[in-house]
């Protein structure tokens, strides 16, 4: 049997959840028998140079809309992920897949129905960015190994950083959105740097535009501890295991990659209880210190102490565990078998809205 051969027509190739996620199906389809015919972005200025690295030479980038539609002629089935920017007529069967809960989400599915075939979500949270009626089968978001395993020595890297002996280093990595409250962990430092116990470090690697990035950094230099604020890295791993505890104090997510790389890791997360994160420590127990949505600097510093106590190591260890059940590799193989089974039917509804494949 032929593999059958997709095209990813992405919104961008940037820091996000979803880029990443498009990244790993594309370097990891291959070898589960599907055939990627690449990854297909409208707008070229959303591509970042360290995505472009990666998939040199490993996957085909079409970019604008002339090589997305020739991208999209080359392949048997079109896997759609978010605003791409336009709704062109494809003319191929469609696979969408939501990484959003908002009201907003659910508008971009739905401009996508009448030509897709078959629906996913990468969480429970994520379903609801699906057309009303539209069901299909939950892939949870995986870890990059590679970038996980990449890097410096934890020694190295916090010389780099400039970490003094016995300080400890809060980190924050991924987009600088308004969601994403990196203020509020702005705040907490000027919470810890009273503690008497230990000395702190924040360290940033944001992803925005520049203007946020300096906005961010002019807001650090007031700040009584050391704080270094930095464009995200694609060798992850390094920042992990060279912090103390990584701080996510999303409003709200889906499915997270920095807590489950942080673990992966061995590093100490705080978070808010958004997206799959209580479902999971339901499941396998505590994996996170965890905070209030929208949380008050006072609430994450607390967070913070608890995290780096000796209290919390078991957690760490149970965290790490759980960590390797989420890797891209695996994510890959489980798309792979959706992918295999949307190729091979040929049920269709009207309005594309299928029972779920």
């Amino acid at each position: 049997m032929t593999p059958p051969r997709i095209a990813l027509l992405a919104p961008g190739l940037r820091w996000g959840g979803r880029d990443l996620w498009n990244t790993a199906l594309a370097l990891g389809l291959g070898a589960h028998g599907v055939e990627v015919a690449g990854i297909g972005v409208l707008r070229p200025e959303r591509i970042a140079r360290e995505f472009r690295a990666r998939l040199e030479g490993r996957c085909r980038i079409a970019e604008g809309q002339d090589a997305c539609r020739a991208l999209v002629a080359s392949s048997d089935l079109v896997v759609l992920s978010g605003d791409i920017g336009a709704v062109p007529d494809l003319g191929k069967p469609a696979v969408f897949v939501s990484h959003g809960q908002s009201a907003q989400a659910r508008v971009i599915a739905t401009a996508w129905a009448p030509q897709v075939v078959h629906w996913a979500a990468v969480s429970p949270n994520a379903t609801v960015g699906l057309p009303l009626g539209a069901t299909g089968p939950v892939i949870p978001n995986g870890l990059d190994v590679d970038r996980c395993e990449a890097g410096r020595e934890r020694s190295v890297v916090r010389q780099a950083w400039g970490v003094a002996d016995g300080e400890c280093v809060v980190a924050y990595l991924g987009r600088l959105a308004a969601e994403k409250n990196v203020g509020i962990l702005v705040e907490c430092m000027k919470r810890l740097s009273l503690d008497h116990e230990r000395t702190y470090q924040l360290v940033v690697y944001g992803a925005a535009e520049e203007d946020v990035i300096e906005a961010l950094r002019w807001q650090c230099h007031t700040l009584p501890v050391r704080a270094i604020c930095r464009y995200p890295v694609m060798e992850v791993g390094e920042v992990y295991r060279a912090a103390d505890c990584v701080v996510c104090p999303s409003d709200g997510e889906c499915w997270s990659l920095v807590p489950a790389e942080a673990w992966y890791c061995g590093c100490p997360v705080v978070t808010t209880p958004t997206g799959v994160m209580l479902d999971l420590q339901e499941e396998f127990g505590e994996l996170a210190a965890v905070v209030p949505v929208q949380p008050t600097p006072h609430q994450v510093a607390d967070g913070i102490r608890y995290a780096l106590s000796p209290d919390f190591r078991p957690s760490v260890t149970r965290a790490r565990g759980v960590a390797r059940r989420f890797t891209a590799e695996r994510m890959c193989g489980t798309w792979a078998q959706f992918i295999l089974r949307c190729s091979e039917s040929n049920s269709t509804s009207p309005t594309g809205v299928t029972s779920g494949a």
